[in-house]
């Protein structure tokens, strides 16, 4: 795909892809207040924008072959749980509305000697 047909493919589904997002995050919101899960703040979404498409693009992380649908994280959800105890909760509702899935778990990229964050990506 060229530059200029990347920018016209993500012109073309950017608001689709917004009502998705708002539509995931008000599905994965109902399903949180119904287990009472006590999140350390609200779900958050993004489509990810044309920069960072092009930049990927141009930095040679990505190359579409034919939709620009194939990024892997063109939208993407946040979930930060108070308690780690809460983690397989979250992944129950996200696996129950996203049934064909892959996970990568970060904390297997870091050391016990080193400091960061622990997440779970869905993808």
């Amino acid at each position: 795909m060229t530059i200029e047909e990347i920018q016209a493919e993500y012109t073309s589904i950017k608001d689709l892809l917004n009502d998705f997002v708002l539509e995931v995050i008000s599905q994965i919101r109902h399903a949180i207040k119904q287990r009472n899960i006590k999140l350390a703040f609200p779900v958050d979404g993004r489509v990810k924008s044309l920069g960072s498409v092009l930049d990927k693009v141009k930095e040679g992380k990505f190359t579409p072959k034919a939709s620009i649908t194939e990024i892997q994280d063109l939208a993407g959800f946040r979930f930060v749980t108070l308690y780690k105890s809460e983690t397989p909760d979250i992944v129950r509702i996200i696996e129950s509305l996203f049934p064909d899935h892959k996970v990568y778990n970060t904390k297997d990229r870091i050391g016990t000697d080193q400091f960061g964050y622990s997440s779970l990506h869905f993808v």
